[in-house]
């Protein structure tokens, strides 16, 4: 729960579960760490703004973005950080873990983009992904990520 932060070349910041935060503490905080490669923002008030200006940040480049239960974002939010953000562009582990108190705020279309467009997912780097327990539309037949997709997840992968 607390902030864990190197000030050599890297930097990290766990946030999860502080939620007394306010978006307009939270948010600074955050990009108060120019060399962050690894955070976790999971049930916290991170807003789509915030989201928007971290993946604005001209010297973050993320390895690791863990998302879970994030509230306040939305699904284009999180498919417009995760496609255009240089921020995202070197993800390696992605959680967007939802529950069903609140699933993942992504449709099927937006997940789907988010395959087909995302760096993460291009670039062949991304080795972790989380998406337990997120929305399914029943007229849509799951989405399968392909080993062509993500070439360090071994096998096609129903979500």
């Amino acid at each position: 729960m607390g902030v864990t932060a190197r000030t050599s070349v890297n930097a990290a910041a766990r946030l999860r579960g502080v939620k007394s935060l306010q978006p307009h503490i939270l948010e600074p905080l955050v990009l108060a760490f120019p060399n962050l490669t690894h955070l976790d923002l999971s049930c916290t008030r991170i807003t789509p703004e915030g989201l928007a200006a971290l993946g604005a940040s001209p010297t973050v480049r993320l390895q690791s973005l863990a998302l879970e239960r994030c509230n306040w974002l939305t699904g284009e939010s999180i498919q417009r950080f995760l496609v255009d953000a240089p921020a995202a562009q070197d993800l390696r582990e992605l959680s967007l873990y939802g529950d069903w108190t609140f699933p993942s705020p992504l449709t099927e279309e937006q997940l789907r983009e988010i395959v087909e467009r995302a760096p993460c997912f291009k670039n062949g780097q991304l080795v972790y992904l989380d998406l337990c327990k997120r929305a399914r539309h029943a007229r849509h037949p799951p989405l399968r990520l392909r080993a062509a997709a993500a070439p360090p997840l071994a096998r096609a992968v129903d979500i």
